[in-house]
Order: C-alpha cells, then sequence, then structure tokens
C-alpha cells in the first residue's frame, strides 16, 4: 500500500505541472492543506487517488516541488520541437472529435469483438465513454495544444479542467486491479506527530505498513519522496533534454507518419454506417501493417 501511495504522487508530479487555480470550478474540495494533520493529509491523498481528484492531489503538493515541476514543463515547451509537437495535438484532436462523433458506431463495433468473459469490462468502459472522450478531448483543446502554450503551461488550470473528467473515470479503477480496490478500504491510522514529522500505519486488506512523512512547505510529504525528489528532478531533466535532440531524419518521419494518422482519422468522419467504418479500418490496418 505504501508503494502505490508514494508512486501515485511521484507520478503526479511528473505529468501534471504548476500550481494554478482552485476554486469550485476546478475541482478544489474546500480544504486548506495547510492546516493538515499526518493523518488526515495521507486520508486525502486516498481519497484523491481513488476518485480522480488530480486537481486536489495536485494542491497536495509543496510549493517548491510545484516550482520544480513547472520549470520542467516550461523546459519541455522550449526544447521539445515545435512542428511534432503541434502536429501530434492537432491529431490527437481530430481523434476525440472521431470518438466523439461515431459514438454509436465505435461502441457497436467494440462490443461485437469484446469476448464474452470481457463483457463487464467493457459495460464498465461503454458507461464511461463520454468521460474518456471528454478528457481526451479537453486536453487537445486547452492550453496545452500548442508548444507556445506548454512554454508557459499553467496545470494547475487544466488539472482544474480535467477532474471533472478524471473524477468519473475513477469508476474505472477497478480495472487497474486489487490494489486499488484496497486502497479505497484502507483505514489510515496516526502512530506519532511531532512539528514537522510523523508516522501513519496505513492497513489494507489485513495487511499495514508505516509511512513515515515529513514537512515541506507546510504540505505533508512522505520522507522516501523528499529523499528521492533531487534525482527524480535531475533524471527528468536529462529525459527532456534528450527529446529535443531529435534528428532531422526522426522529425521527418515523425511528421509523416501523424500525418498519414490525422488523414486516415479524416477519412473515417465520412462514413455513413457500422459496416463502412469497419470496412475502412480493415483498409487502413492493412496498409500501416504493410508498412
Amino acid at each position: 500500500m505504501k508503494h502505490i501511495i508514494v508512486s501515485s504522487l511521484a507520478a503526479t508530479s511528473i505529468f501534471f505541472t504548476s500550481c494554478g487555480d482552485k476554486d469550485s470550478e476546478n475541482g478544489d474540495t474546500g480544504i486548506n492543506k495547510d492546516n493538515l494533520k499526518a493523518a488526515e493529509a495521507v486520508e486525502n491523498w486516498r481519497k484523491d487517488i481513488t476518485e480522480g481528484r488530480v486537481a486536489s492531489l495536485w494542491d497536495s503538493f509543496p510549493e517548491s516541488y510545484q516550482g520544480d515541476i513547472n520549470s520542467l514543463a516550461n523546459k519541455f515547451g522550449e526544447k521539445m520541437d515545435a512542428e511534432v509537437y503541434n502536429e501530434a495535438m492537432s491529431t490527437l484532436g481530430s481523434a476525440s472529435e472521431l470518438l466523439k462523433n461515431k459514438k454509436g458506431m465505435i461502441l457497436e463495433i467494440l462490443k461485437e469483438k469484446v469476448p464474452q468473459e470481457e463483457a463487464e469490462t467493457f459495460a464498465k468502459i461503454e458507461q464511461n465513454y463520454d468521460s474518456i472522450v471528454g478528457l481526451v478531448h479537453t486536453l487537445a483543446n486547452s492550453d496545452a495544444k500548442d508548444i507556445e502554450g506548454v512554454k508557459k503551461l499553467n496545470v494547475g488550470k487544466l488539472l482544474g479542467e480535467l477532474q471533472v473528467h478524471t473524477n468519473e473515470l475513477s469508476k474505472l479503477a477497478s480495472l487497474a486491479g486489487e490494489d486499488f480496490e484496497q486502497m479505497k478500504a484502507a483505514k489510515i491510522t496516526l502512530l506519532s506527530e511531532s512539528e514537522n514529522s510523523a508516522e501513519v500505519n496505513v492497513e489494507a486488506d489485513g495487511e499495514g505498513e508505516d509511512i513515515k512523512l515529513v514537512k515541506k512547505d507546510d504540505r505533508w510529504v512522505p520522507a522516501d519522496m523528499v529523499t528521492d525528489w533531487p534525482e527524480m528532478i535531475v533524471e527528468a531533466n536529462k529525459g527532456i533534454d534528450e527529446m529535443g535532440k531529435m534528428s532531422p531524419g526522426d522529425k521527418q518521419k515523425a511528421i509523416m507518419g501523424l500525418g498519414m494518422v490525422k488523414s486516415s482519422i479524416k477519412s473515417l468522419e465520412s462514413v455513413k454506417s457500422k459496416e463502412e467504418m469497419m470496412s475502412k479500418i480493415e483498409g487502413l490496418m492493412g496498409m500501416f501493417g504493410g508498412m
């Protein structure tokens, strides 16, 4: 259980950046994170993770960590090839439009192809289809839709826009495995607490695990995360630097590939029936498979 909480916090910090707005429209829970006791902080992480409250989870991060990640986001915008990134986001936008406009056909095709033993899983996905598409559509039309937006990205604002969808998609958490189901029912017990350090026990499915916490910028965070943070940022910076080293040949391949995908998506927008869509998909699969 400890590794799920710590890794979820770390993953959120890397993929969702900036401090941003925290009003009710953006999914704020109304909780002042500065005044939380250690056990309350862990309880809020549990709820944020299992209920898809990404904006609230981001608000749990220390301000200095948000600043570190903000710098990474801005650096990504500076280093990433603008043409490749913009074409990728344009393709994502085309995909979201197709998923929205052809919802009925797509669900019919998927339902026919899903094995009987996966019928329950498909039913859950079908129920949450609009939130899945909404998440993609929101991202594709957000401030992150082009490289100039990424250079000054306020992902706190983005997270607020996404949270309405991630909150709904938390209903699919059971598909991620029993660990998330156990986290929903986890019991948090305070073992010790001082001004800047604490220890809590997280019990799930009859097994308990102790987590040491420390205060950072008036926020409780796992002690392991504080220890690992500098190295995480160094490695993330290295990864961004590597992204900026795309060769002309690789760029040409990326642009060409994205163009083909977007063209294929556009061709599916014109279909009038499920059968026509399936025929086109099979043809496109054959074309891409032969490349």
